[in-house]
């Protein structure tokens, strides 16, 4: 009897393990003649600092990585003169594509909802880049004006201007506090508001933090990120958090 209740704790045990693991598989392909045998790491993001978890070695355009790791997490691949591919590891099968002027992780749920919302992102600041240079460039002419005729005076186009560059910032900012919110309940929440809340180019507003805050399933504040920047920030995690608001891990909230 006992020996059945040992190995019945045993299977118990066994399946508690593998029920949380991760298995991957991530087919990649590239038409950069740069990248024709050269070996590119998988690095899993850990909160002290990436590790490498596989490798693979591009043969003909072609590389495939796959493994366990112990829950879904984010993870990068070196690229050569460029900045690492981001994508989520997760159940299921994982396509990269990586091409002269494009780069995309599809396939699996998560990725798809990453990529889907960078393509957004991308396409916001490439309207925003240029307006906000621009911006900065008129305001500073605009203030030399002012030294030397000692007057202050801003020209109708330059209002304009400032008007739509924060029109367009409000515009990405709740982009990035719906994307953080709806996803709060996994890995990619924790990761945008922590390169959101660390990028000094666009920096999110405290009323938008406080939003996130609000919002957010309770397993947003577990993150080791997001619980030091509370603390750090001095902000507590609002009391209905825990309470039974029908946020539950694994669902979406519907856009309204």
């Amino acid at each position: 009897m006992k020996s059945s209740r040992s190995s019945i704790l045993l299977l118990l045990t066994a399946l508690g393990i593998s029920s949380c693991s991760t298995q991957y598989l991530v087919e990649g392909s590239t038409t950069d003649s740069r990248m024709e045998g050269m070996t590119l790491r998988l690095n899993q993001m850990r909160p002290g600092g990436n590790m490498a978890i596989d490798s693979a070695k591009v043969v003909h355009g072609q590389f495939v990585f796959s493994g366990t790791v112990d829950t879904i997490t984010m993870a990068t691949m070196a690229l050569p003169d460029d900045f690492p591919l981001l994508m989520v590891l997760e159940d299921g099968d994982i396509n990269i594509s990586i091409e002269n002027t494009r780069k995309q992780v599809s396939g699996s749920p998560l990725n798809e909802s990453l990529y889907s919302f960078l393509g957004q992102l991308d396409a916001l600041d490439g309207q925003l880049d240029p307006m906000c240079f621009e911006l900065s460039h008129l305001t500073h002419l605009s203030r030399m004006s002012q030294m030397m005729t000692g007057r202050f005076q801003e020209s109708p186009y330059l209002i304009e201007l400032r008007s739509k560059v924060s029109a367009m910032c409000r515009n990405r900012e709740g982009l990035i506090a719906e994307f953080i919110i709806d996803n709060s309940d996994n890995v990619m929440g924790p990761y945008v508001f922590m390169v959101s809340v660390c990028d000094n180019s666009f920096p999110l507003t405290r009323t938008c933090v406080e939003r996130i805050i609000s919002d957010s399933h309770p397993q947003f504040f577990i993150d080791p990120f997001v619980a030091q920047f509370m603390r750090d920030n001095h902000l507590t995690i609002p009391s209905n958090a825990f309470a039974a608001t029908g946020k539950q891990s694994g669902k979406r909230r519907k856009r309204q």
